[in-house]
């Protein structure tokens, strides 16, 4: 790792490593991540700059109070070279009673560990536009160095009506980042989501989102998975789900213990498409950037559970032959 002068020159000197400019639809705030570094100790240093709409930087007053908020995870490799995110920020959080339907029900878990943004951190200003985030949480001391790692935050202005969610990704040792995971574009989200925007418009991004919702993101008052490509998939098969068809509702509780019920949902589009020859899924409906390809290339079990929700695969019941 390296010495406090080595960092500041990486931080604000070095350029060209990969980064994600990011932007909300409405224009009003651009947020950038310039460097990340790792110090002796291991609390992640971030510099970011900010500016408005037409280039102009914003100072730390500028920002809505207490709206700053940074998280890391690092790429893991699976033996068939799927990859998956693993956070490093984690929270217990306590499952509570909650009510559906008028009907006061226990929690399936106690508690779970669920990923979540780095909290009591320094935010400081090194000069105009640019900003320093210090990590109160340090990484654990056999952290994989040469791993990519991702760091992604959320900030905004105007009350939240202009929200930014810049994603940085890097190798701690230095080099080129070779591991990037393919997450499904905001882009192609906006088609119909326009914009989208969750945990009360602040989460903007894909590529944000999926840093928390992992595999190890599970909702303790239902059990339900909240990994980001289970849940997505699921989200959207809603009322096709053979699990609702057979009469079990699908929903989640939220933080406020405000029940999501997505069992009515309907997919705008079909998520079956029927030729003369074959039938086949119309993953490209949303699968639509030709440089994310791994959701046809390296197929996941969770892809595939997440809405053929009816099939166990250890038994293989419901599963057919082939």
């Amino acid at each position: 790792m390296r010495s406090w002068p080595t960092l500041f020159a990486i931080l604000f000197l070095v350029s060209g490593l990969p980064s994600v400019h990011a932007q909300n639809s409405s224009g009003g705030l651009k947020a950038e991540i310039t460097g990340v570094a790792i110090p002796a100790s291991r609390r992640p240093l971030v510099a970011f700059k900010v500016s408005d709409a037409k280039g102009k930087s914003l100072d730390l007053d500028d920002l809505d109070p207490n709206s700053v908020k940074f998280t890391i995870a690092t790429v893991k490799v699976g033996k068939s070279g799927e990859s998956d995110y693993q956070n490093y920020i984690l929270t217990k959080v306590a499952g509570r009673e909650y009510v559906y339907k008028g009907e006061t029900r226990k929690p399936a878990l106690a508690e779970s560990l669920q990923p979540d943004f780095d909290q009591g951190g320094a935010l400081t200003r090194a000069r105009p536009g640019v900003l320093t985030y210090a990590f109160k949480t340090a990484l654990p001391a056999n952290f994989d160095q040469r791993a990519t790692h991702v760091v992604a935050g959320e900030m905004s202005v105007g009350n939240r009506r202009y929200v930014a969610n810049p994603v940085y990704q890097f190798v701690p040792t230095g080099g080129k980042v070779q591991i990037s995971r393919s997450v499904i574009e905001t882009a192609t989200c906006n088609n119909c989501h326009d914009p989208l925007k969750a945990h009360g418009g602040a989460r903007v991004e894909t590529a944000y989102c999926a840093l928390c919702h992992t595999s190890q993101l599970t909702d303790p008052e239902t059990g339900e998975n909240l990994d980001f490509k289970y849940f997505i998939h699921k989200v959207h098969r809603g009322k096709d789900l053979p699990s609702v068809k057979e009469g079990k509702p699908y929903f989640t509780v939220g933080v406020t213990q405000r029940v999501f019920d997505f069992s009515t949902i309907v997919s705008p589009q079909s998520v079956v498409t029927e030729t003369i020859r074959k039938e086949y899924r119309n993953c490209a409906g949303c699968h639509a950037s030709p440089q994310t390809t791994t959701w046809k290339t390296l197929p996941s079990t969770v892809g595939c559970l997440s809405c053929h929700d009816d099939v166990d695969l250890k038994s293989g019941k419901k599963h057919p032959s082939g």
